[in-house]
């Protein structure tokens, strides 16, 4: 690993690297600044700008204050190492990093990331970091961007991220777009979501984890499993607000060409466990369904739970004197095809 500064392989100790203009453009270093060998280095960086840094700008181990930078990258600004930990990034503009990478990444636990300007995606592996009052203005976005679309991506567990704000259009000279707010990914558990502004995102939250909390009210999407159903290459839009442990859910399936039910009484699981006191196969219903056939029938039914888990949609059936809920199959209410619409809604109490 090579650098302009570095650490020799060596703990170091209370360093103050200050007041400093860096230009690193065409280097051969692996990092501007490389303090990563050792867990107990630790020191401040203040008011240090760097220009051109490839592919990183920062890379740390041990306990760091990284203040008021300013870093132009053709990858990663600053990454903290997996041993980097009570390391706070505050002030810092990182909003000019000019190709597919992470502005920043925190591989560490227990770090603080603050008040900063950054232009590309913060990935949070790492465990216990607070991440709060960032702005992430996205410059400079092209349409070959690939690597990440989203302002914040949580790999990590227990993190918690608030007051942040994260623009979806892009205001600069490029012609990309940020498609998702914050992105939890499957894996990452008991993360905390407070109340960002995630302006005009076309998805503010992608929730694949477990035990993440929510802003009250706030809408996520899930991912349902399903039995008797194959969404194949449909389209599927699947959200859920929570708010004091009552739960309202949207569902929306556009049926494509490999879209099939399968059997008798297709179910979709439930995004959050409910409890089923009062409640059963039986009804009551916990909301309506809609079942359109393309250019032609449109039928409506309800949601039952037939248990804590799963809803089944029942359309309804007025072929006798009351209208009656009748199980769903592949024929009923009609032949089910390519542009065919399955929607239902549900509001529940949560387990």
């Amino acid at each position: 690993m090579t650098a302009v500064l570095h650490d020799g392989g060596a703990a170091i100790g209370d360093v103050y690297i200050h007041d400093l203009l860096v230009a690193a453009g065409n280097q051969t270093y692996d990092s501007t600044i490389d303090f990563s060998s050792d867990a107990d280095s630790q020191g401040t960086i203040e008011r240090v700008n760097v220009f051109g840094a490839e592919p990183v700008g920062f890379l740390l181990a041990g306990h760091w204050r990284i203040l008021d930078c300013s870093i132009n990258a053709d990858d990663t600004a600053i990454q903290l190492a997996a041993d980097a930990d009570r390391c706070t990034i505050a002030d810092c503009d990182l909003s000019q990093i000019q190709y597919d990478s992470y502005a920043i990444i925190v591989e560490g636990d227990n770090n603080l990331i603050t008040g900063n300007q950054i232009g590309r995606t913060l990935r949070i592996v790492g465990d216990n970091n607070l991440i709060v009052a960032n702005q992430f203005p996205m410059w400079n976005l092209s349409v070959g961007w690939a690597l990440d679309k989203t302002g914040i991506r949580v790999e990590g567990d227990n993190n918690y991220i608030t007051a942040n704000t994260i623009w979806a259009d892009d205001p600069g000279p490029g012609d990309g777009s940020v498609t998702t707010g914050i992105d939890i990914i499957s894996g990452a558990t008991g993360n905390i979501i407070g109340r960002n502004n995630l302006v005009d995102t076309t998805t503010p939250i992608v929730d694949a984890g477990t035990g993440t909390v929510l802003p009250p009210g706030m809408w996520r999407t899930w991912t349902p499993n399903y039995t008797n159903l194959t969404v194949g290459n449909g389209t599927v839009v699947a959200r859920v607000a929570e708010i004091d442990g009552l739960i309202e859910v949207r569902y929306r399936l556009d049926f494509g060409s490999t879209t099939t039910i399968d059997g008798t009484g297709p179910t979709i699981s439930l995004p959050v466990t409910a409890s089923t006191t009062g409640i059963d196969a039986n009804g009551p219903p916990l909301g309506l369904a809609s079942m359109k056939e393309a250019g032609g029938a449109h039928s409506v039914g309800q949601t039952f739970l037939p248990s804590s888990t799963t809803f089944e949609i029942f359309v309804t059936n007025t072929a006798g004197t009351y209208g009656l809920p009748a199980s769903v199959t592949a024929t009923v209410p009609f032949t089910w095809g390519e542009n065919d619409i399955f929607a239902f809604t549900a509001t529940y109490e949560a387990a």
